[in-house]
């Protein structure tokens, strides 16, 4: 599940998230916070399986809001049922491929 840890201090604001996008989780706070790009740190932790999930900045965003009216730092953990309610999901698609190999090499289709 989607989880991180934001805390807002000195004018500064850090996040420690497992995200497949810090510049866009950057640009987000900065946005929602009022704050320079160069005010918010990123610490950029494992992510594990993200499958591209980890690219959305919602949890990120959400951890930090959660901190500046908290006044202090802030872990946020989603439980499975948030992570599947908030998730992005993505429209199905099939592809038919063919190829063909000939003495080990691709060979032209018909």
């Amino acid at each position: 599940p989607m989880g991180c840890t934001a805390w807002l201090h000195d004018g500064l604001c850090e996040v420690w998230a497992p995200t497949q996008g810090p510049g866009r989780l950057r640009n987000e706070l900065a946005r929602v916070l009022g704050l320079d790009p160069d005010r918010i740190r990123i610490h950029r932790m494992f992510l594990g399986g993200g499958f591209g999930r980890r690219w959305q900045v919602d949890f990120g965003v959400q951890a930090a809001l959660i901190a500046r009216a908290a006044g202090g730092p802030v872990k946020l953990l989603w439980s499975r049922t948030e992570d599947l309610q908030h998730d992005f999901y993505r429209p199905a698609m099939t592809m038919r491929v063919r190829g063909a190999l000939r003495d080990g090499r691709l060979a032209g289709l018909d």
